[in-house]
């Protein structure tokens, strides 16, 4: 893998956080010697918080137990544009214990890369390497903003992949970034992804529907049906909330009704009345045909229908 230049690497600003002092201050001072002279450390998660909002870094390193917080609500909330002036910023994730829910966690919050304890400069040099000269697209769910890390054999065509901006790619390559573009481009980024969003939402309801219909109707009642009900009650919510000054504000009535009968339910999911159950199924196929008007019903169905195939892989 090629590798960034000497001669580039004095410019990219990155914010360091890890919470064992002499690891820190170790490896701190050996990437600012391979280079990178621009290295702000911390002890505590609240410090990488602030420099997020006044800063303009091009990497975060951050240890996934950093004090003062949790590290993946932060990369999570990064990537949902509420934490700092770019969603995009590469995020290399530190941990200790890879256990399964730490490193699902990690996964989870769009992360794009972790290493495990004790590392090697080497190691972490490479990584930066990756971001530069291979850095994954974004891929948008209906809970997920991130990298993409499907299988390329195994993606699903009917969810796109995003290119983001990379100030640090850019830097690597000697370029001089101006920042007032950079955000005219996150901007217009994130208007996709909004609308990735929307519609991976319909799907999302459109599934969650299906799931509730079928766990009201078994003989022995799903008990994870209150789960999916207030589920389906959060994401029309998101739903509502992202319509605003979108073009696909002429379903927002529809959008409404859901809201309003997916709280109903969810307020008493086991005492629901009839009438609110039944509305949800034709509230959902409106939605899906309002945010999907160039694809066929088959299609839709098709896609509903893998969904509920690998949720019941995923449930054995």
């Amino acid at each position: 893998m090629p590798t960034v230049a000497q001669k580039n690497r004095a410019n990219i600003k990155i914010l360091y956080g890890e919470r064992q002092s002499n690891v820190r201050t170790t490896l701190r001072n050996t990437i600012i010697g391979e280079g990178y002279k621009s290295v702000e450390d911390f002890s505590e998660l609240k410090g990488v918080e602030t420099a997020l909002r006044s800063e303009q870094p091009d990497l975060i390193i951050l240890d996934s137990a950093l004090p003062g917080g949790d590290s993946c609500n932060l990369i999570q909330s990064l990537r949902y544009n509420r934490a700092g002036e770019n969603p995009f910023i590469p995020v290399i994730v530190t941990l200790w214990n890879a256990d399964k829910e730490s490193v699902g966690r990690i996964v989870s919050s769009g992360a794009d890369d972790l290493l495990v304890n004790p590392i090697s400069p080497a190691q972490l040099l490479g990584r930066i390497d990756a971001l530069v000269f291979n850095r994954k697209p974004f891929v948008v769910t209906s809970d997920y903003i991130g990298p993409d890390r499907r299988d390329e054999n195994a993606r699903d065509e009917n969810i796109p992949v995003v290119d983001v901006p990379n100030t640090l790619r850019q830097k690597a390559f000697g370029e001089n970034v101006n920042y007032d573009e950079v955000m005219s481009i996150v901007k217009d980024v994130m208007v996709t992804i909004n609308e990735h969003r929307l519609k991976r939402h319909s799907y999302q309801i459109a599934f969650l529907v299906r799931l509730i219909d079928e766990g009201l109707s078994a003989p022995q009642k799903d008990a994870s049906v209150p789960d999916f009900i207030r589920r389906l009650s959060d994401v029309a919510r998101d739903m509502g909330e992202r319509l605003i000054g979108s073009r696909y504000e002429h379903v927002n009535d529809l959008c409404i009704t859901m809201i309003e009968t997916a709280s109903r339910i969810a307020m008493r999911p086991t005492e629901a009345e009839a009438k609110d159950i039944a509305l949800l199924k034709p509230l959902s196929d409106a939605l899906i045909v309002g945010f999907n008007p160039d694809k066929q019903s088959a299609d839709m169905a098709s896609e509903i229908n893998g969904m509920l195939t690998n949720f019941a892989a995923r449930s054995r």
